[in-house]
């Protein structure tokens, strides 16, 4: 699944903006929606903290499998 298939999925680009714009390394990002894992993947490209909430399964699975390919070394 890309992440192109969300309509509504922003670039990653945009969000690290925003979340570089209103918070500092070390601050706490949460995202209550986070099945797209955008958020996720620029809060911890910024050196955020951050705390995802989805319901199912397979979005965690995704959102560790998107971090792992672009985090090699996140635990």
């Amino acid at each position: 699944m890309t992440t192109s298939e969300y309509p509504t999925q922003k670039p990653v680009a945009l969000l690290a903006r925003v979340i570089a714009a209103s918070s500092r390394k070390g601050d706490v990002v949460l995202d209550p929606f986070c099945a797209c894992r955008t958020s996720i993947h620029a809060a911890q490209k910024l050196e955020r903290k951050w705390v995802g909430i989805v319901v199912t399964h397979l979005a965690i699975f995704l959102i560790e499998k998107r971090l792992k390919d672009a985090f090699p070394s996140i635990a």
